[in-house]
């Protein structure tokens, strides 16, 4: 059983060997695409994970310079022309170039508000929302289409799935009912294009503890989903939990400012052995609550990995 066919059984909820493993990793203080490709690959290699996800960090803007609401209104977007997307797709390609076994690759998207957010600066967007919704609705949903042809895009390379990472959805941010009207019909805007393409959806439901704000895992109960990611520490939703909210496979269990960030091998192996004896195998792959940001080290990644093979058949 390699990498491919192990993952595809846990999407499956089937037996496997051992429960496979996914950690994410940022490298923003890479400016060139090669480099970023390089660097994915390096990283993989080291830690010996058993997908790849292949990061976004191009951000995103647009000629139009937002300083106003109705700025909102006269967006317009460059579709696949845009050099952020442009980008991507070469990430991607030297990526699948530079893969030297046979796993699974997933793309990064963001949704379209958290694209409004690079565009404007989370301050300005909310403003503009307060004084002028429907203008900055315009604007947003116009991001959202463009998002669905970059997913079938992205499709049309040969990747296995994309991680789209969900937000705004905190309790605090906006009621239940306005994100109804506003950020679900955006996310499913390019959710349904990925299931359209019978690529796999890997659904992060963004919202570590450093945000602030604590989201509403519930409002995710209808989306479609093949891989379920949330952050089990900060959101107190444990995966046992999760397993019983979302119907899908599930990743995480690992905290990303727990034992991965210390020099302290014996305290990630107890972890690992711990999450995956509270959280059952079935169905499950270790990684943790969102991307390492403090001090990430290949070696901790990997034996957090190793620790999970360890565990024959996750018991």
């Amino acid at each position: 059983m390699n990498k491919r066919e192990r993952l595809q059984a846990v999407l499956r909820k089937e037996a496997v060997d051992y429960v496979p493993s996914s950690y994410w990793f940022h490298f923003m203080d890479l400016s060139e695409v090669k480099a970023k490709a390089e660097a994915h690959l390096h990283f993989h290699q080291a830690t010996d994970m058993d997908m790849m996800k292949v990061m976004y960090e191009f951000g995103y803007g647009t000629e139009q310079k937002i300083t106003k609401p109705s700025d909102w209104e006269h967006i317009t977007t460059q579709g696949r022309n845009a050099p952020e997307y442009r980008k991507q797709v070469e990430l991607i390609k030297r990526i699948q170039d530079g893969l030297q076994e046979d796993c699974m690759i997933f793309t990064t998207m963001f949704g379209a508000f958290k694209m409004a957010q690079f565009m404007a600066g989370e301050e300005m967007l909310m403003q503009h929302l307060v004084e002028a919704p429907q203008s900055v609705l315009a604007g947003i949903r116009a991001i959202a289409d463009m998002l669905a042809d970059w997913a079938s895009g992205f499709c049309g390379l040969g990747i296995d799935g994309i991680m789209y990472a969900a937000q705004y959805a905190e309790k605090t941010r906006f009621s239940r009912a306005f994100w109804e009207m506003t950020v679900k019909p955006c996310d499913e805007m390019v959710l349904n294009q990925i299931q359209k393409e019978k690529k796999y959806i890997l659904l992060h439901m963004c919202g570590m503890a450093q945000y602030g704000k604590e989201v509403d895992l519930e409002r995710f109960t209808g989306y479609p989903m093949d891989i379920a990611s949330w952050a089990v520490y900060s959101s107190h939703l444990s995966l046992r939990e999760g397993r019983a909210m979302f119907s899908c496979a599930i990743l995480g269990g690992m905290d990303n400012y727990g034992s991965l960030i210390r020099d302290d091998s014996n305290a990630i192996r107890q972890d690992v052995q711990n999450v995956i004896a509270e959280a059952g195998a079935e169905g499950l792959i270790l990684g943790a609550d969102c991307v390492i940001l403090e001090n990430p080290r290949a070696d901790r990644v990997r034996t957090a990995v190793m620790a999970a093979r360890e565990m024959k058949g996750g018991v």
